[in-house]
């Protein structure tokens, strides 16, 4: 009976130590794919046919707006715009939801944008979902850009326009508490080398 139990506890601690190493593994993977994602993105983000499509948008909205219908009712060169900008915060909020970009880093550079624009399309997709609503067949999804709305929605949980300057003070005071506690560690370890006869700063094998 006592060996029955032994190979049952083994069995758990190496099918335990089996399990933490595929979880290492995981996020090793994970951090591996997450900068050059993450590169892209930014890169994408900062060219210049998006910056070009971006001004349209919002130059429009401003001048002339189109009448509210579905993206495809639009006219082209307004919907050809949409459809860049919109995909692309679409594409972003899906490497969000499912963990393969840094959630903080992205909505701390882009989340300005990403607000901006939904502010624009947002009556065009609710034409486009109604729309589709009345086109397309009961069983095929008619969702339309699910994964820009809950970054939205996921923005507005963080601050809203205030989320980056949010994530900001955030970063700041964990890195301000980590600084503090190696700081402390230090200084009591220094104490205890002092009360023990030797220099704050010597180790006990240069005595």
């Amino acid at each position: 009976m006592p060996s029955q139990i032994i190979a049952i506890i083994s069995l758990v601690v190496a099918l335990s130590v089996a399990i933490w190493q595929v979880r290492v593994n995981i996020r090793r993977a994970k951090k591996a794919n997450v900068l050059p994602v993450t590169s892209a993105a930014i890169e994408e983000f900062r060219s210049e046919s998006f910056r070009e499509s971006l001004q349209e948008l919002i130059i429009s909205a401003q001048r002339n707006p189109p009448p509210v219908v579905g993206f495809e009712q639009v006219a082209d060169d307004w919907r050809k715009h949409a459809y860049k900008i919109c995909y692309f915060f679409e594409y972003l909020g899906a490497l969000i939801l499912f963990d393969i970009v840094e959630e903080d880093l992205i909505i701390s550079l882009m989340s300005t944008q990403a607000l901006q624009v939904w502010e624009i399309i947002e009556p065009y997709r609710s034409a486009e979902l109604a729309y589709r609503r009345n086109t397309l067949p009961p069983n095929v999804p008619n969702a339309f850009l699910p994964h820009y709305e809950w970054l939205v929605r996921r923005i507005g949980d963080m601050g809203g326009p205030e989320a980056p300057s949010m994530i900001r003070e955030h970063i700041s005071t964990n890195q301000i508490r980590r600084f503090d506690l190696r700081a402390a560690t230090l200084l009591a370890r220094a104490h205890l080398r002092k009360s023990q006869g030797y220099g704050a700063f010597a180790s006990p094998k240069s005595r």
